[in-house]
């Protein structure tokens, strides 16, 4: 994730507030622990907003709009109590959750209750947050009320960082090609039957090009010619049909991800835009001339 979205997703946790940031743990930890994780309602919990069965931990929200060390003490103490009233005798362990960094204080605090709490601020939420699949993270991040366009930024950003940081390819002199006509590129490199599909796909890929543009741009061109060499050098290490090859590509590409459909579409949009730069697949007359 980069500094940019990880910036900006720990503002938003900031600046989210009693339910609504309840809420927001409540959705970050179902997509992490999954059936883990046994959601409380908020009316009637006894002090209870949440349970990560395996672990037999209790968690706590804590989501003030600003920071009050007296509330705090006051809320967490109050919190601990029913916690060892009604929980501690089959759950042993307590989580507090807050939507701001601990100070020194409210720590000691904490530790003070029992040194074996486990205290989450922003920071562990982000932790849990990157580890969640890509599409995850998309709605994570739209309930946060993050615009789209960041996300879709970092996840592009984060491909062609690992596809060039991965790459044992040095810097190769390989000159960009000129725009292409793209239903006769398709037809030359797809079967009959294959050709609607592709061209489905190229729209639906076409339309983060000019994201992805920009993105390449921020690269420096030795950067550059080794994502376009590497791309280019394992296509012509695979052998059969063009989609075949392309499919190869996805699934050796997304091998980090792997079963994540958010990544393996992002990295096809690299590879769809690549193959309309003419880096790979075979070439129109036009091209050749």
């Amino acid at each position: 994730m980069s500094k940019l979205l990880s910036s900006l997703i720990q503002k938003q946790i900031n600046n989210t507030y009693a339910n609504d940031f309840q809420k927001f743990v409540e959705v970050l930890f179902v997509a992490y622990y999954g059936q883990n994780f046994t959601p409380i309602k908020p009316k009637r919990d006894k002090g209870c907003d949440g349970i990560i069965n395996d672990s037999k931990t209790i968690i706590a929200v804590y989501g003030p709009e600003k920071r009050d060390l007296r509330a705090f003490k006051r809320k967490i103490k109050d919190d601990f109590d029913s916690f060892v009233t009604h929980w501690s005798k089959n759950y042993p362990n307590w989580q507090v959750v807050y939507n701001l960094t601990f100070t020194a204080d409210e720590v000691q605090f904490v530790d003070s209750l029992n040194i074996k709490i486990i205290k989450q601020g922003p920071e562990h939420l982000l932790e849990i947050f990157d580890k969640l699949r890509w599409k995850q993270r998309r709605e994570l991040a739209k309930h946060l009320g993050i615009d789209d366009a960041f996300y879709t930024n970092d996840l592009l950003e984060t491909i062609l960082e690992d596809l060039i940081q991965s790459s044992e390819i040095e810097e190769n002199d390989i000159p960009d090609s000129r725009p292409l006509y793209i239903e006769d590129k398709i037809a030359l490199n797809y079967s009959p039957q294959e050709i609607d599909a592709a061209i489905e796909e190229y729209e639906d890929c076409l339309l983060y090009f000019g994201t992805l543009k920009k993105l390449l741009s921020g690269f420096s061109d030795k950067e550059q010619a080794i994502l376009r060499a590497r791309i280019r050098q394992d296509y012509n290490r695979t052998n059969g049909e063009f989609s075949q090859r392309l499919e190869f590509l996805t699934d050796h590409y997304s091998m980090k991800y792997k079963n994540d459909d958010e990544y393996m579409f992002f990295i096809r949009i690299i590879l769809i835009y690549f193959f309309e730069r003419c880096f790979i697949g075979r070439k129109s007359k036009m091209e050749k001339s």
